[in-house]
């Protein structure tokens, strides 16, 4: 499906308000070091890190109308419905590293797309049965194993 004028006139705006808005933090994992990554989606962590507790990732509040965008540079790997999460997204990028997003709305992705770093992927997720608000689930993986976002991204 081509995206609607809606949809690419969503995915400019974003581009052009977040064009500069990149995170570094120092990274803390071994074998990873000196990412700059793009803030997928700002709002408050209501959800963190917890492997122990099945938690590979973080929930994030976003405000009202927001954009979900590309962390990094990378290739569209799943863009779709799953039934455990909803529409998802998930991009590889260099480096053996791999970024997940979760509970999303519309996607303007899809698989085998190029992506840049920054780049609109979907619009903030839709309410869901169990909760209140709107959410958005972010997952960071490096050879297999998850890494706690909020040690690379200030949310």
């Amino acid at each position: 499906m081509e995206q609607t004028e809606r949809e690419k006139e969503f995915a400019r705006q974003y581009e052009a308000n977040e064009k500069y808005n990149l995170t570094t933090l120092a990274s803390r994992a071994a074998g990873v070091s000196g990412l700059n990554l793009v803030v997928p989606v700002r709002g408050a962590v209501q959800r963190t890190f917890d492997p122990q507790h099945g938690a590979y990732g973080v929930e994030v509040l976003p405000a009202a109308k927001s954009s979900v965008v590309a962390v990094l540079d990378g290739t569209v790997l799943l863009s779709g419905f799953t039934a455990a999460d909803g529409y998802a997204v998930v991009i590889q990028h260099n480096g053996d590293l791999v970024s997940v997003y979760s509970h999303l709305g519309t996607l303007v992705c899809k698989s085998g797309d190029k992506v840049r770093a920054g780049e609109a992927i979907s619009s903030a997720g839709n309410v869901t049965k169990d909760q209140q608000e709107q959410i958005v689930h972010f997952e960071l993986w490096h050879k297999g194993s998850a890494l706690d976002p909020t040690l690379y991204i200030a949310f």
